[in-house]
């Protein structure tokens, strides 16, 4: 289950928040679309379905659609909800979407309503409303975080833990992961897999990937360096992996983001 809650470093570009209502209807298939989207379910209950993995967003949840997704929902109850449509400077890979049940929901729908408000009054670009959907984001990370905390087998969860934060480690594999945990390694990619959404190998490099484009974008390192801090010990492999996920050469994305 990987999200784009998993970055800490987002940077949204851009936002458009509106209302909407929905009434029940059979399947309904929804092509990808060139940004991410994130809504509060003020009533009514949807199903959202992808690649056989079916989730239900219901009154007082949230849910996540990652761009360039194609999905088939169903309406199964009337309803109303906020949604936030956005996009970022950076191109993620390998997201899934995604329905967050908060713990507590009037939080989120008075900070949904109050950016719909803002943006109605025509002010979407000025710096509160860009800091109250940075809000929703960090609190919407912390509700996911709680998810996976509380559903993912505690070995799986310690080893994601050690890749978040050990991906510079050049040593980091799945055979000692597995070794870590104490388990086979068929079994420590089965159970990781149904966990995170992702193999363990795919995951580490989403990592290393991940953060080496936030290294990048300081412009206080070069592109071996980053290779070396994000745990590839070749420079040829870092820039092969780096173009094949990101779509463009490290040398290639510093000279657009920096």
């Amino acid at each position: 289950m990987i999200s784009v809650f998993f970055d800490k470093k987002i940077v949204v570009t851009s936002v458009y928040v509106f209302k909407f209502d929905f009434e029940k209807k059979k399947d309904v298939f929804v092509p990808g679309r060139n940004y991410h989207g994130l809504t509060f379910r003020l009533g009514g209950k949807v199903e959202i379905e992808h690649d056989g993995k079916r989730l239900v967003s219901s009154e007082g949840s949230i849910t996540y659609i990652p761009k360039d997704f194609s999905y088939t929902t169903r309406i199964i109850e009337d309803g109303s909800a906020l949604g936030v449509h956005f996009t970022t400077a950076d191109e993620y890979v390998g997201l899934s979407h995604d329905v967050i049940s908060p713990s507590h929901p009037i939080i989120f729908r008075n900070m949904f309503s109050e950016i719909a408000s803002r943006f109605k009054l025509g002010r979407e670009n000025d710096l509160y409303c860009m800091s109250m959907f940075y809000e929703i984001l960090a609190e919407t990370r912390h509700e996911h975080n709680k998810k996976i905390g509380n559903i993912i087998n505690p070995r799986i969860k310690k080893a994601k833990d050690r890749i978040d934060h050990g991906f510079s480690d050049p040593a980091l594999s799945v055979s000692n992961l597995a070794g870590e945990a104490q388990v086979s390694e068929v079994y420590f990619r089965r159970e990781f897999g149904k966990a995170i959404g992702s193999s363990p190998a795919a995951y580490i490099k989403m990592v290393r990937i991940e953060n080496a484009k936030a290294y990048l974008r300081t412009g206080l390192f070069s592109v071996t360096e980053v290779a070396t801090k994000c745990g590839f010990d070749s420079i040829s492999y870092f820039s092969c992996e780096f173009h094949r996920i990101v779509g463009m050469t490290p040398r290639e994305y510093v000279a657009k983001y920096c």
